[in-house]
């Protein structure tokens, strides 16, 4: 459950992988049984980036070759030295970077996340999620950690930015990501205050009573 709670954050739909590495949405609520038959490799789920209100819970960012995977893993190592925890998981082709944090409004996780790709000079990196907001349908979507991909037949673990396993085992490694290390509000909120002007949300008016 707790798991569940730090990827997905929607309930009324989910995304299954199918066998060409395509996802369908399910438009059925979702269970912690799907979960268990992810984690055993019955299924392979994703999980969307955005609620239904537009907020996200985390970012992340897709190296989808070993040159930009070298890059990713230097920016890990740089957070991890002002104290802030990045999660590594490899890939078929490179690896993602999850960064977790209380939910914000999807704008500004984007924010966030395309300011570190431009500090890093992160060419050809994908940030999740893709949109600000959801306009129609359910927007973007990463495979769930620690399935099965469909097309290798393999699982994908968490590392260390050296390559060491988080954890010796999937059940370990459910543990850790379970209870995740936030990203410090300040950290972002100071990110967030070096936006332009024409960047930032216009302040909902406020009426006095005659």
């Amino acid at each position: 459950r707790r798991y569940a709670k730090t990827f997905i954050p929607r309930q009324d739909c989910y995304p299954i992988q199918t066998e060409d590495g395509r996802y369908l949405t399910i438009k059925r609520r979702f269970q912690l049984d799907y979960l268990q038959a992810h984690l055993k490799g019955i299924m392979t789920l994703g999980a969307y980036a955005l609620d239904e209100y537009s907020r996200a819970k985390w970012i992340c960012l897709d190296a989808d070759s070993p040159e930009q995977w070298h890059a990713v893993l230097q920016l890990a190592t740089d957070l991890r030295a002002s104290n802030i925890t990045p999660y590594l998981e490899a890939s078929r082709r490179g690896g993602h970077l999850w960064l977790f944090f209380s939910p914000l409004p999807g704008s500004e996780a984007r924010y966030f996340g395309n300011s570190l790709i431009q500090q890093y000079d992160l060419d050809g990196i994908e940030l999740y999620p893709k949109q600000d907001v959801l306009s129609s349908g359910v927007g973007s979507l990463v495979r769930l950690p620690l399935g099965r991909h469909r097309i290798t037949g393999r699982r994908y673990h968490f590392i260390s930015p050296e390559g060491k396993p988080l954890a010796p085992t999937i059940r370990d490694q459910i543990q850790l990501l379970a209870q995740p290390q936030l990203v410090p509000q300040d950290f972002i909120e100071q990110m967030l205050l070096d936006r332009p002007e024409s960047e930032r949300p216009t302040p909902t008016p406020t009426f006095e009573r005659p």
